[in-house]
């Protein structure tokens, strides 16, 4: 599963860099040739995401399922996902028979992606149940309310529902909770990285904020309909809690970016480097790699995705930070494989039962 999870997330680098970021704004840079390689290896990237990435949800998901510790909702995890995958599978790879039936294929993004928001709440509560620090508790909580908020804006767009909040209300609520969760992961990595890890995390996370903010600085001053805020923004992230700010209001988004690319590149120099990099933490380097990887597939799959790769990504990420957080134990908390040196072993006779059977 952690290959399977790498190679999705390699793919879907790929995949949003050139879709949604040199496609869109440097394609009159470029020669007609060139725009056409992009976009052909933009979707062999998207199909790879599919592909590594259905395999490793279901992988994943079976193992999850069939552990004793996650027994109360596997019937809920396992039902969503056998639902789920299918519909991922129909949108990515049958693209031809989309055109046939209109309302179809609308019951089915509705029904895709309200599955996906449910799936994710309730692998937020599988996190917070087993979960030991604190830390993650929050985060989770974070996680859960912000799929809980996008089912509400979800389910509140049908039409003869409402609620009590209008949809514009539950969509920035739930995306204030993503940008909370995200700043969360970022605090967590930050108190268990060394200070050498720090800085090659931290310069890599202001390498990348700082392309970034160039490409902002580049085409924010285009028309609404080829900004940078419409199409990378909100048409991927679906971002739009600062849309109200007048001037450069997308460069407030750099900060959780950052703290994004911080947060992975610090889990995945911690699973190379245990003893060095980590401070305080008994740590698996598998399971710290699998949150750093979550990390980098929830900041691109947004808030309330609305497409079938972004559905992928947000289920997949909540998976690999779940099963993560379960082998990242503080060194105060006793672990159960571990003998504890004070209990007697049962197996070794004490002095007075070897004198009594010398009797």
């Amino acid at each position: 599963m952690p290959a399977l999870s790498g190679l999705a997330l390699g793919a879907a680098i790929v995949e949003f860099v050139l879709t949604r970021l040199l496609v869109p704004h440097w394609q009159g840079w470029v020669t007609h040739g060139t725009a056409l390689q992009w976009v052909r290896l933009a979707e062999f990237g998207r199909n790879l995401v599919v592909a590594a990435g259905v395999v490793a949800l279901a992988h994943g998901m079976w193992g999850l399922i069939h552990a004793p510790v996650y027994r109360a909702r596997r019937w809920g995890l396992a039902v969503f996902t056998v639902i789920l995958i299918p519909i991922i599978l129909w949108f990515g790879w049958l693209p031809s028979v989309h055109a046939q039936n209109v309302s179809r294929v609308v019951r089915l993004l509705l029904t895709g992606a309200g599955i996906s928001y449910v799936l994710a709440v309730l692998l937020a509560f599988v996190g917070v149940r087993h979960t030991r620090f604190r830390l993650h508790r929050w985060i989770f909580v974070m996680m859960a309310v912000s799929g809980m908020f996008a089912f509400a804006a979800l389910v509140s767009s049908l039409r003869g529902v409402q609620w009590a909040l209008d949809r514009e209300t539950l969509l920035n609520v739930g995306e204030l909770g993503y940008l909370c969760s995200l700043v969360g992961w970022s605090i967590w990595v930050f108190t268990v990285l060394s200070w050498p890890s720090r800085r090659i995390a931290g310069g890599t996370a202001l390498a990348v904020t700082a392309i970034f903010g160039w490409i902002v600085y580049r085409t924010e001053g285009q028309s609404l309909n080829t900004s940078f805020h419409a199409i990378s923004l909100y048409a991927v992230q679906h971002l739009q809690l600062f849309a109200d700010w007048r001037g450069w209001w997308p460069l407030v988004y750099l900060l959780p970016l950052a703290m994004s690319v911080f947060a992975a590149c610090g889990c995945w120099i911690a699973s190379g480097f245990r003893g060095r990099a980590v401070r305080g933490l008994r740590v698996d380097g598998v399971g710290i790699r699998q949150i750093g990887t979550g990390i980098a597939l929830f900041a691109m799959a947004g808030f309330a995705p609305s497409t079938p790769i972004r559905w992928l990504m947000l289920t997949l990420s909540m998976l690999l930070m779940v099963r993560g957080t379960v082998g990242c134990t503080d060194p105060a908390t006793p672990d159960p494989a571990t003998p504890d040196p004070t209990t007697p072993d049962p197996t070794t006779p004490t002095p007075q039962a070897s004198n009594q059977t010398a009797v």
